[in-house]
């Protein structure tokens, strides 16, 4: 039921990423890719909670903590935890600065999420912000 539930979940997430409309013109000065080094360090724990029992409550326990105590590490620092199936559907996560095109000229920094098959192309982008952060789609797609 819940992997059925997930898997809906997951194709609703990239049918509504990839058809989402990108009204912001912006020209993209410079770029970095975002370091994930939080997952490095939380993967080898989230490994070995996967043959947890849930009838033992005191891991389920100790899993909520641990996942409790990721979600407050992850939201102090301003790190993003790149959820793995968007790397799967071909997003990267970057940091960027840019401005909106027939702006004057004021620069802004974001964090965008790119869907691009190789290196982030600086230039002309179609873009959205979406809670915080920019959802850029590569140069040829722009219409």
């Amino acid at each position: 039921m819940f992997t059925l539930l997930s898997l809906v979940c997951l194709l609703a997430t990239s049918f509504l990423l990839a058809n989402r409309r990108l009204g912001h013109s912006i020209d993209i000065k410079s770029s970095k890719p975002v370091a994930s080094e939080l997952m490095g360090y939380v993967l080898p724990y989230v490994v070995s909670f996967m043959g947890m029992d849930f009838s033992d409550t005191g891991r389920i326990f100790g899993f909520a903590i641990f996942l409790s105590w990721m979600f407050v590490l992850t939201f102090r620092s301003g790190q993003i935890l790149m959820n793995p199936a968007l790397i799967i559907f071909g997003y990267r996560l970057h940091e960027v600065e840019y401005c909106y095109v027939g702006s004057q000229g004021k620069l802004f920094t974001s964090t965008a999420l790119h869907k691009g098959s190789g290196k982030f192309v600086l230039g002309l982008h179609k873009a959205q912000d979406l809670e915080n952060m920019m959802v850029i789609k590569e140069q040829e797609n722009i219409d």
